[in-house]
């Protein structure tokens, strides 16, 4: 369960990562906010996860609603110039929908 949860924390950071780094214009000049998303999308996807799967709830919907606003108030959070689309809709979007193509390949949901 723990390697489990590590192991979304590690996805998440590195799609967000992945997602900034394609955007069109560089939104993101200082290593130190690279690294602090990073570390912000694993640790509360991670976290997420692990609370998901110690209340042993495994109701898609339950997971699509809890990932889906944690990934919106991340990439919100950041203090970078990424446009209010991108972080509110297309981030979380994506991040969620590989959470949840991981639980379902691990058979958490």
């Amino acid at each position: 369960m723990l390697a489990e949860a590590i192991a979304c924390g590690v996805m998440a950071g590195l799609t967000w990562a992945g997602l900034v780094w394609l955007s069109p214009e560089p939104v993101i000049g200082e290593r130190r906010t690279w690294l602090w998303g990073i570390a912000l999308f694993a640790l509360a996807n991670g976290l997420g996860w692990l609370l998901l799967s110690l209340l042993n709830w495994r109701f898609l919907w339950l997971w699509i609603a809890v990932f889906a606003p944690i990934n919106a108030i991340a990439s919100r959070s950041l203090p970078t110039q990424i446009p209010v689309w991108w972080a509110s809709v297309w981030h979380p979007l994506v991040i969620t929908t590989m959470t949840i193509l991981l639980a379902g390949s691990l058979g958490a949901v």
